[in-house]
């Protein structure tokens, strides 16, 4: 219950009906509601909602540079600070980051607030 319920959206940021006569909206419950809500903070561009300036990341900025091991930790330090400002995650541990052509592989343990246990989080961007 701690990381809530929400409207399922696909990679292609489009609702789906739920499968019960596709009459109502499918919904993402737990960690693959948690999943997806890192997945909208990372892909969304920094300052693209006004009200909440520290939401998303820069990742725009970087699409085009070379790809160098520079790169490569700003990316991950972007990345990684933008869900530690999730409010349900406490820290981020083994943070693991693969670039592969325009795709960021990310694999990383998050520790949600309250809780000794981590949730094993793997998404491609």
């Amino acid at each position: 219950s701690l990381f809530g319920i929400d409207i399922y959206v696909n990679d292609d940021g489009e609702f789906e009906s739920s499968s019960e006569q596709g009459l109502d909206l499918k919904r993402s419950f737990g960690v693959s509601n948690l999943v997806q809500a890192l997945r909208n903070r990372i892909v969304t561009n920094k300052r693209f909602y006004i009200y909440h300036p520290t939401y998303g990341t820069y990742l725009y900025l970087y699409v085009g540079k070379k790809n160098s091991k520079t790169w490569q930790e700003v990316i991950k330090v972007d990345i990684k600070d933008a869900c530690l400002l999730d409010p349900r995650i406490e820290s981020i541990k083994s943070f693991l980051m693969e670039i592969s052509g325009d795709k960021i592989g990310l694999s990383f343990d998050a520790v949600p607030i309250n809780e000794s246990n981590f949730v094993p989080l793997s998404l491609v961007v």
